[in-house]
């Protein structure tokens, strides 16, 4: 009498425990990790996606990056490789690089997998999680000590009333070489070596003087410092006239902006970033920059300037 029993029961718990298994499966995956949290802007950092699920539960993976970027640009997509467990396919490791030219804290956009059951002939999307960059245009300093409290001081006496009249006199002369100095420095003024008209035009004398250049770093009399200073006036100089603003005294970031505003491919302002930060360590920090590395500077601010020209006149919507 009890066999009949038995027997009806484990008809109904194998089912019940076959469902249990299949309802604490794992679910598919997907994360990417920044090579960098922290960017300057314009400098390229490489993202990596990792894709993981169960063995033979897909037949393929394939990724595919965001048709809107944000804030950031994709400039390469590494190839895909893909993991497997023994003949099953468990996921897939992938590679972008990307930069931003906007400074702030953004979050760079889900990367979209589209996944082959084994099962069934329906694909399924599956999307990485998103994750927050930093873009600036110079890193912060986390190595400063704290400083000492000090402590509290006895309130001062009573002072004179000649001490305030020599507060007030040193207010005058403040603010008298405060309002100097904005004149002499921070008003915007046109300078007329900047914009001054020649022969040649603007493209003409640009590439006149990357030809000088590149001849210097061939000689043999080859002056490094006096090298990286000439090649970001080059560059300075084309983008005054063409504008007709002077950029002779702007910083390497704002020269970044205004190469952005030209709107002329990602990668090419990337590059030449990297040519004027070059130029930045060598002139400031004493870099000592091999020879082909200033030939290769000359190539990548010809590439901007090249790129600026074609722009205006194939100008993109």
């Amino acid at each position: 009498m009890h066999r009949p029993i038995l027997k009806y029961t484990l008809v109904f718990l194998i089912p019940v425990l076959q469902c249990s298994i299949a309802g604490f499966s794992q679910p598919p995956s997907a994360t990417i990790t920044p090579g960098k949290k922290d960017i300057l802007i314009g400098e390229q950092f490489q993202v990596l996606l990792q894709v993981q699920f169960e063995p033979g539960k897909y037949l393929s993976a394939v990724a595919t990056a965001p048709a809107m970027p944000g804030h950031f640009e994709w400039l390469h997509t590494g190839d895909a490789i893909p993991q497997f467990d023994g003949t099953n396919l468990t996921g897939l490791t992938q590679q972008f690089t990307l930069t931003s030219f906007d400074s702030g804290r953004w979050y760079v956009p889900a990367v979209a997998i589209k996944l082959q059951p084994a099962q069934g002939n329906k694909p399924v999307v599956l999307y990485s999680d998103s994750i927050p960059v930093t873009v600036s245009f110079s890193l912060s300093d986390t190595t400063a000590q704290l400083k000492d409290i000090k402590p509290v001081r006895a309130a001062q006496p009573e002072t004179n009333w000649w001490y305030w009249m020599a507060v007030l006199l040193g207010l005058v002369v403040l603010i008298a070489a405060a309002t100097w100095l904005y004149r002499r420095f921070w008003t915007k003024k046109i300078n007329p070596d900047a914009l001054q008209h020649s022969k040649l035009s603007a493209l003409e004398e640009a590439l006149q003087a990357l030809q000088a250049l590149q001849q210097q770093a061939a000689g043999s009399n080859f002056q490094q410092r006096l090298f990286f200073t000439t090649l970001p006036g080059v560059l300075r100089r084309y983008l005054s006239r063409k504008d007709m603003v002077d950029y002779s005294h702007t910083t390497t970031g704002d020269i970044l902006l205004i190469l952005q505003d030209k709107k002329i491919n990602g990668s090419i302002v990337a590059d030449a970033a990297a040519a004027l930060r070059l130029a930045d360590a060598v002139k400031f920090a004493r870099y000592q920059a091999t020879k082909e590395d200033c030939l290769q500077s000359i190539i990548q601010v010809k590439q901007a300037i090249s790129s600026i020209e074609e722009n205006s006149f194939n100008p993109k919507t």
